[in-house]
């Protein structure tokens, strides 16, 4: 297997301001939501690490800061224009109260509930990735999708910095917490905030991507319609029940150290 390509994204969505001071839905938002741009640039530098070409789909204003290393390729997207429309119908459904009614009240200040950015954003992974191939962006046969964010500690890199895998060819590779079963869990998930498919690292070839890029979009279309929305993890929930033949599930146990589920690059490796 040739080395896997990591594409990524980072707009300014204002989580730097997403303190406990700022009350969304009723109360303050929790206190583990807020991050700084500057912070989330050190974890994106150390991912940046890997030897690989890291494609990252950025703003104007941050195209210079992000251009950390020299396997980084950066895309300027207007992500806030080109999508404005579907920000505007996700934060309609945001504001709807009879979806808020619905949501877990232990659950309803997380940003899925009130962000129409932090849901715009993270629907779009699989366009990424899609449009990185398209672009001739991507030399490798595999590709994956790693959060900008998700490198926070050293040991979350492979020891090598190189990430090769023999993933099964012609499936989408998804790492989850749970196996879904039915579609009444999708209703589980987008109402109480239940994690099936971590949404931090998936991995496939390039008609894989074509694959989910169509689903995601699919599946936020299907939800919009319902009067709900949910982020990436919802999404491919909804999209793995669709089609599950096209899928291999990666299981991460539950109980694991929340460190040990952002390793994913250094535990799937043929290096390490």
């Amino acid at each position: 297997m040739s080395k896997i390509s990591i594409v990524t994204a980072f707009f300014d969505i204002g989580r730097g301001n997403w303190s406990t001071n700022v009350s969304k839905n009723g109360g303050p938002l929790p206190h583990y939501l807020q991050r700084s741009v500057d912070k989330y640039l050190d974890h994106f530098k150390r991912m940046c690490e890997v030897d690989t070409e890291v494609i990252v789909y950025t703003s104007s204003d941050l195209a210079e800061k992000v251009q950390v290393a020299p396997n980084v390729k950066v895309v300027v997207y207007d992500y806030f224009n080109i999508h404005n429309e579907l920000r505007q119908r996700i934060k309609a459904v945001q504001q709807s109260p009879d979806f808020l009614k619905r949501v877990n009240p232990y659950q309803v200040r997380n940003p899925e509930y009130w962000s129409e950015d932090y849901v715009g954003v993270t629907s779009l992974k699989a366009f990424y990735v899609k449009d990185a191939f398209e672009r001739g962006l991507i030399t490798n046969e595999w590709a994956s999708w790693v959060d900008f964010g998700y490198c926070r500690e050293d040991n979350h890199l492979p020891a090598t910095r190189k990430w090769e895998y023999d993933f099964t060819p012609g499936k989408m590779h998804l790492f989850n917490y749970r196996y879904p079963t039915s579609q009444n869990d999708v209703l589980v998930a987008v109402l109480n905030n239940v994690v099936y498919i971590i949404g931090g690292v998936f991995v496939g070839q390039k008609q894989s991507w074509e694959m989910l890029n169509e689903s995601m979009n699919k599946s936020l279309e299907n939800l919009l319609a319902r009067n709900m929305v949910d982020d990436d993890q919802g999404l491919l929930l909804m999209s793995y029940l669709e089609n599950p033949e096209k899928y291999e599930l990666h299981k991460m146990e539950l109980t694991q150290d929340i460190e040990e589920v952002r390793s994913i690059l250094r535990k799937y490796n043929k290096h390490e």
